[in-house]
């Protein structure tokens, strides 16, 4: 099977493809994106792909896995951010804790960092990270942000909404799109395996 996306692999070795079912077994495949896009299945499930001494270098082939989800459960929880912050900025020394506040807008142009609802009204769409003095509760903004997500409905809140990322993001391990390695925090080498998830 030639295909232009190892993606499109998974059908074919999850059936075995022109081969019938039974030709391939277990979750490893190759797929020749450097060449012809030629899928590769294995017959005995048992062979592990993932020891480096059964690979065979090739520049134009690359081996992936197909990952099959556990069953899950979904959990609302609230996000939690790690914000690496020195001590060098404005604002830090000498308080007592540092807080995410929603930005509100006061009327006129003017914004807030502090809300005692929850949900507060009249957001601007950032985030400020504020110290609370010791004693005073008293704010003090050290910087503001967009927010790190940003998930735009359509206009009837029928489709899939849209996630936005608008901060600048580096990636520190890897990012995939449908389950297929986009982008690594490291150069890729002979061999490495790729993960395809269903």
């Amino acid at each position: 099977m030639y295909v232009a996306d190892p993606v499109d692999c998974i059908p074919a070795v999850q059936t075995g493809g022109h081969q019938g079912a039974g030709a391939c077994a277990g979750n490893y495949f190759n797929w020749a994106g450097g060449n012809d896009g030629h899928c590769g299945c294995l017959a005995d499930a048992s062979t592990d792909c993932s020891d480096v001494a059964l690979q065979v270098s090739n520049s134009n082939t690359n081996i992936y896995s197909i990952d099959t989800p556990a069953a899950e459960t979904s959990v609302a929880t609230s996000a939690w951010q790690l914000h690496v912050v020195p001590e060098t900025c404005t604002n830090m020394l000498g308080h007592m804790k540092t807080v995410l506040l929603p930005e509100v807008s006061a009327g006129g142009g003017a914004t807030l960092s502090w809300s005692t609802s929850p949900t507060p009204d009249n957001i601007t769409g950032n985030l400020t990270l504020s110290s609370l003095a010791q004693g005073s509760w008293a704010t003090s903004e050290i910087q503001t942000m967009p927010y790190p997500f940003k998930i735009i409905h359509d206009a009837a809140c029928t489709a899939a909404p849209v996630l936005q990322l608008p901060l600048h993001t580096d990636i520190e391990t890897s990012l995939s799109l449908n389950g297929l390695t986009l982008l690594t925090a490291r150069e890729s080498t002979a061999g490495e395996i790729g993960r395809a998830h269903v």
